[in-house]
């Protein structure tokens, strides 16, 4: 994944974390059998609430902002609930806010991922929402 894009992703995710609440997890994941065609892997309070609509708001940030031959190496965004176990070993390794944290061949919900950009991985504080 080349540098501005990847630049890109971050900007959109606080563009939503500010407009909707700050994420536990958010990255860009590749499986190890599907070179070159990352998804976008989400979890947060707010996508609980919002449900499918919070999916629907990822993909107008990515079509607002990608275009062309960018398009071509998304292949979707996945939702996860912020207690599935996956998440959570990620935030056990990981703790970033608005950054990037590549991580290399590990599993994540029975997918081998070969690599993965993460641009925010936090324990979130029951009331951290109400403070933002």
């Amino acid at each position: 994944m080349n540098k501005e894009i990847l630049n890109k992703w971050i900007e959109i995710e606080k563009k939503l974390a500010s407009e909707h609440g700050r994420f536990r997890l958010f990255g860009l994941f590749m499986k190890e059998e599907v070179w070159d065609k990352w998804f976008v892997l989400a979890s947060a309070p707010w996508i609980d609430e919002l449900g499918l609509d919070s999916r629907e708001v990822i993909g107008q940030e990515y079509a607002d902002n990608f275009s062309g031959h960018d398009l071509l190496h998304f292949s979707g965004i996945q939702l996860f609930d912020e207690d599935h176990p996956s998440v959570q070993e990620v935030l056990e390794e990981v703790h970033i806010e608005h950054g990037k944290v590549l991580l290399k061949d590990f599993e994540f919900d029975g997918y081998t991922i070969g690599r993965a950009y993460i641009i925010s991985a936090q324990v979130l504080e029951p009331n951290a929402e109400a403070a933002r």
